[in-house]
């Protein structure tokens, strides 16, 4: 992925008249790549096709190609047939979110609950997964707290969580702690509210979702603000959202 960034740097570096989107000019981004994944950034039909030239020119060294059937096109606020010229050029189909990507919805809205059922299927899951009738108290504290607070925290590291969806969870590691079930609401020993008090005062000092959210989002304020970040992200609020 490092030798196929540098040579769509190399590309754009050499046309100056390749278009980037307008909300990426300012700083330059014409592509990101995060693992396998690729994002590319492009105005107009002309770009587009220094994009499938680059493509085929890394395949040419490289024997790496991309897939049709997995790739796609995002695009708003242009004409039909410059769509479907861009689509033909690139020679993918036209993606329509919402899509996941790295595991997580790509949406252009405030996260609803109908968002976050790929994250409960997860939980319950994982839950369902385990042999809990072997596992002691203790052994699924550790669970929900190593295991299940790490996928949430995950989401949260990105998105303002719904409220339900955090209750959803509390309900279902509730379950799992006095039931090793999700399903069962029976034989609760210790009220919810009571599982979240410091361990100093006898309880068993699991953190409260809703307030782990909150704290997990606040980070994302505290790099906005944090002088001389390196973040592109940061960068890019910045420049289009603050507009220092």
């Amino acid at each position: 992925m490092d030798f196929l960034s540098q040579l769509i740097n190399h590309i754009i570096n050499n046309d100056p008249s390749f278009g980037y989107h307008h909300l990426c000019d300012k700083l330059g981004i014409s592509h990101l790549c995060f693992a396998d994944d690729l994002l590319l950034f492009a105005g107009n039909e002309h770009s587009a096709k220094l994009v499938r030239s680059t493509l085929n020119e890394f395949y040419d060294f490289s024997g790496l190609k991309a897939n049709n059937n997995k790739s796609c096109v995002f695009y708003a606020s242009i004409k039909p047939t410059i769509a479907n010229n861009i689509c033909r050029t690139l020679q993918f189909p036209r993606g329509i979110l919402r899509m996941k990507s790295l595991g997580v919805p790509l949406i252009t809205t405030k996260l609803r609950k109908s968002d976050c059922n790929e994250l409960l299927r997860k939980i319950s899951a994982r839950i369902t997964s385990w042999n809990s009738r072997f596992l002691s108290y203790a052994s699924r504290i550790q669970l929900i707290h190593s295991i299940l607070f790490g996928i949430k925290n995950y989401w949260s590291f990105m998105f303002i969580l719904p409220k339900s969806v955090l209750k959803e969870m509390e309900q279902m590691m509730n379950r799992f702690l006095w039931n090793g079930d999700v399903t069962k609401a029976h034989r609760i020993k210790i009220a919810w509210d009571k599982v979240f008090t410091p361990k100093k005062e006898g309880e068993l000092g699991l953190k409260r979702l809703t307030e782990l959210n909150t704290v997990l989002n606040m980070k994302h304020i505290w790099n906005i603000l944090s002088p001389n970040t390196q973040s592109l992200w940061v960068k890019w609020v910045h420049m289009y959202l603050l507009k220092i």
